[in-house]
């Protein structure tokens, strides 16, 4: 490293998180600073290409954005009564923790993103893609589902909710994953 360059510690608190709380119907929380133009294109992606698959076969599934600075175009979202604009919450984790999984997807190559991170302290499912699953070691099928196309996102939701068991279990080994890589 030059003289100028200071290592960044990027980390999650991972102890003593209430217990999740489980759906009666799916619900996936997409999150992010709504008025950042890629955390937008993210939540349009799952709201128009992505979601539209998982209504295929769980049309009682909700998708919930939530973030500040949603802007007129993702509010237009909410149009389909299945998706909801939530805006900023006072606690994310709670979010996260009410849903059944999180979806982390990154539409740039923009390195680690704190939204996986917390989901996985959380203990709960993700769904991803590669940008956003390798900076921070997370694997497809042992720690989250990680898809590149809408129908591999849509395909591993959809799975996610039928196999309780099987996304725990990777929810589990994320969860662990980043209590001893990444937390505080």
């Amino acid at each position: 490293m030059g003289g100028s360059e200071v290592p960044l510690m990027i980390g999650v608190k991972t102890e003593s998180l209430p217990p999740r709380c489980r759906p009666q119907s799916p619900v996936f929380v997409f999150a992010g600073a709504l008025s950042r133009p890629v955390n937008a294109e993210a939540a349009e992606l799952l709201a128009r290409q992505v979601m539209p698959l998982v209504w295929d076969d769980l049309p009682q599934a909700r998708l919930r954005i939530v973030g500040a600075g949603a802007g007129p175009a993702i509010e237009r979202l909410a149009a389909d009564h299945r998706v909801e604009v939530v805006g900023e919450v006072p606690d994310l984790d709670a979010e996260y923790r009410s849903a059944s999984a999180v979806f982390a997807p990154t539409v740039v190559d923009a390195g680690v993103l704190i939204k996986a991170l917390r989901g996985a302290a959380c203990e709960i499912p993700l769904i991803l893609n590669q940008s956003a699953a390798a900076p921070i070691g997370l694997v497809d099928g042992v720690h989250a589902v990680v898809g590149e196309s809408p129908s591999d996102l849509a395909r591993g939701a959809v799975r996610l909710v039928r196999e309780p068991a099987w996304a725990a279990a990777m929810a589990a080994r994320a969860r662990e994953h980043v209590r001893v890589t990444y937390s505080w």
